[in-house]
């Protein structure tokens, strides 16, 4: 059997924004076992986001840049500390019943991280994973992140990777908590010229490659 997708694209949104929609979509699915799965993309405007184990600590508040621009921060549900998205940067949210998939979280996390890989590779970037700090590296330095939330078996939160984005909000703080990491953009990594909107379906692409699943035409009523 087919497995089918619905690709929501909700452009540049502020992040509660974004998941508010998530959090009504994994209220859809819990309450409708039919409702379908959801990959949304989606560019965020500036913010730092903390995981459920926090992480304001690793925010370098008495900066110059922090004191001046006084960055929004937003508590999440989802794993891991410390993080940044901004515009530049594309953000997946698969919103999936791991359990009719027969998925695992560990595997889940993994699978993700591959896309950030296949994805990179459209671009002849090559990059390594490590399981001791989940994420995707270019270098020893890092491009894609994950975090995830997970209710009954419905997981949402997802993945970002650095494409075009500034990097002023990650030179504040210290990314997912490691010391000595350093950030790094696709735009830094090859000489491939970079749109937007032509990485975003690769992106998508690269997501529905992995995870084999077909995009579907379903309207969503929220």
């Amino acid at each position: 059997m087919t497995k089918k997708i619905t690709i929501l694209d909700l452009g540049r949104t502020c992040y509660g924004s974004s998941l508010f929609t998530q959090e009504k979509i994994v209220e859809k699915k819990l309450k409708d076992k039919i409702f379908p799965d959801v990959l949304i993309y989606t560019e965020h405007e500036p913010v730092i986001t903390l995981g459920k184990r926090g992480g304001e600590e690793f925010i370098n508040k008495s900066s110059k840049y922090f004191m001046e621009n006084s960055p929004e921060i937003i508590q999440t549900g989802r794993g891991g500390l410390v993080t940044c998205h901004m515009p530049g940067q594309a953000v997946l949210y698969p919103i999936l019943d791991l359990g009719k998939h027969k998925i695992g979280v560990k595997d889940y996390s993994y699978l993700l991280m591959d896309v950030i890989t296949d994805f990179l590779l459209k671009y002849n970037v090559e990059s390594e994973q490590t399981r001791k700090y989940p994420g995707v590296w270019v270098n020893s330095r890092k491009i894609g992140s994950i975090g995830l939330g997970i209710r009954k078996n419905i997981c949402f939160h997802g993945l970002s990777i650095n494409i075009i984005n500034e990097k002023s909000l990650f030179d504040i703080v210290t990314p997912c908590g490691i010391k000595d990491a350093h950030m790094t953009r696709l735009c830094d990594e090859t000489d491939i010229e970079i749109d937007m909107n032509t990485a975003k379906k690769k992106l998508v692409n690269s997501f529905l490659k992995v995870f084999d699943f077909e995009s579907d035409k379903y309207e969503i009523s929220l």
